[in-house]
């Protein structure tokens, strides 16, 4: 007798076990913002005490990621493996980066740094700054979805810091985007 009614759903419970996928939220530039506010700034306290000991690990994830993109763009089927050089300067950059992530900075020297340097090391195409644009949008939403994993990675009563921790990282990566849709809007005119 109970094994009827557990096969039968009611019209409310098909209703309830339909749900529709939410869209991705992407990263989108902040335009007209400079700097994070400085309680966006002790926000991120938040993130550099639980991401700290993962950097490497945030690093290591980027470069490999990086490479395998490289090699889908290019269509290698048997990929040579990564030059040391290569591999130490995508590192730096990618390290450099996310500790100023970390930092909240966004000053000209950093923008500067991230999209003549960073950005550019990171995917690979050198001083073709017009041509890192979509890679380096795919490295950002990488990094935003690692950075956010590690600071709510444990259970709480109260998730307002991780809130808000993990708002002020959306700014300053959208602050570096709109740097590096700046620059890359810059270069291609230029090239133009």
């Amino acid at each position: 007798m109970i094994l009827p009614m557990l096969a039968t759903k009611s019209p409310e419970a098909a209703l309830a076990t339909t749900r529709e996928p939410r869209p991705f939220q992407h990263l989108e530039p902040a335009t007209g913002i400079a700097v994070p506010s400085p309680a966006e700034l002790d926000a991120l306290t938040l993130l550099r005490s639980r991401v700290g000991d993962a950097v490497p690990t945030l690093v290591r994830s980027l470069v490999e990621w990086t490479f395998a993109a490289q090699r889908r763009l290019d269509r290698i089927a048997r990929p040579t493996p990564p030059s040391i050089s290569v591999l130490n300067r995508r590192r730096r950059a990618a390290t450099q980066w996310i500790r100023a992530i970390l930092a909240g900075r966004c000053d000209a020297d950093n923008l500067h740094a991230l999209t003549h340097s960073w950005i550019p090391q990171l995917v690979g195409t050198g001083p073709d700054l017009h041509l890192c644009y979509d890679l380096g949008r795919q490295c950002f939403e990488l990094l935003r979805g690692g950075i956010t994993s590690l600071a709510v990675d444990r259970p709480a009563e109260n998730m307002l810091p991780e809130a808000k921790a993990i708002h002020a990282l959306d700014l300053v990566l959208a602050i570096h985007l709109d740097a590096l849709g700046r620059a890359v809007e810059r270069s291609r005119r230029d090239s133009a």
